[in-house]
């Protein structure tokens, strides 16, 4: 049985508790289409209804540059991280997905890396069936 979208909301909630100062998990496809999202950001922080809409042109851009990078022969992308006067964004490559972790300037960026197996063994199931659907 799968999971509602709810219930993962819940679950990503319950993984992103554990680090401090982690503001945001933000899941979407590679063309930077919103799936879901779990979010502390405030409303100025983020502009629109949903905070995943503000990460949306970020992962999109995230997939296409690390289907680039991937031609330097380095193997594949598997995180980009940049770092910020005002916090952390990390993107992740979990196929057919995009992990986006946004965090504080106070937070620890190899606390915030080591979350994302356990992200991603939360949507296992839905990349899974977004992996079959592509290959059809």
């Amino acid at each position: 049985m799968s999971a509602s979208a709810p219930e993962v909301e819940d679950a990503l909630a319950a993984v992103a508790a554990h680090v401090r100062g982690l503001r945001g998990v933000f899941v979407s496809d590679r063309d930077g289409v919103p799936i879901l999202c779990h979010s502390t950001l405030q409303p100025s922080q983020s502009p629109g209804k949903k905070s995943s809409a503000q990460t949306a042109p970020l992962d999109g851009a995230f997939a296409l540059s690390a289907d680039q990078i991937s031609r330097l022969q380095l193997g594949e992308c598997e995180t980009m991280c940049g770092l910020y006067d005002d916090g952390i964004v990390m993107h992740v490559n979990a196929y057919p997905l995009v992990l986006t972790l946004v965090g504080d300037s106070d937070s620890d960026a190899e606390e915030i890396l080591a979350l994302a197996p356990r992200i991603q063994a939360v949507l296992a199931p839905l990349q899974e069936t977004i992996a079959r659907s592509i290959s059809e």
